[in-house]
Order: C-alpha cells, then sequence, then structure tokens
C-alpha cells in the first residue's frame, strides 16, 4: 500500500492499531501495538499508517518549490538538501 503522492485537503485522524494487523507482518506486530495508529484521507483514498507520533508543519510554498521542510529527504538515488535535488 502506498500513500498517494499528491495529497489535496489532506485530513489525518486518530486509527485504532488492532484492525490493521492483517496488513503488517506478524513479527511487526508486538511493535505496532505500541505505537499509534492514524487513517491519511485525501481525495476520496484512505491510507493508514503506524508510528510513534505525528507532527504537522507548512511553509506555503508549492508542490515543487524549495522548502525548509524537506532540509534532507533521501528520494532513490538522489536527495533533497535545502529543497533542492543533488545527485
Amino acid at each position: 500500500m502506498s500513500i498517494p503522492a499528491w495529497l489535496t485537503g489532506l485530513t489525518v485522524e486518530v486509527s485504532p492499531v488492532q484492525p490493521l494487523l492483517a496488513q503488517l507482518p506478524v513479527a511487526l506486530h508486538r511493535e505496532a501495538l505500541l505505537r499509534r495508529g492514524f487513517a491519511l484521507r485525501s481525495e476520496g483514498a484512505t491510507s493508514y499508517i503506524v508510528c510513534g507520533t505525528v507532527q504537522r508543519g507548512e511553509d506555503n510554498c508549492g508542490y515543487f518549490e524549495p522548502s525548509a521542510l524537506t532540509h534532507e529527504i533521501p528520494t532513490g538515488r538522489l536527495t533533497i538538501v535545502g529543497g533542492v535535488r543533488e545527485r
């Protein structure tokens, strides 16, 4: 399962972890039960994540504009540093 790349009108809600266990490998069940589940809803699509916490940040930039929020995000063979792609 993947989260859509284009998130318009994103809503994040707390979701119980127990129903999500069927989607996870058995080896991760114990750890997942110690975490929180969240539902991400955007444009009629719902995705779920299990993590310790969710934080919100906003920069008011366009989707492809450089952002201080993407200071170092690895993207395959590229890394986004300071909002600029480097090879």
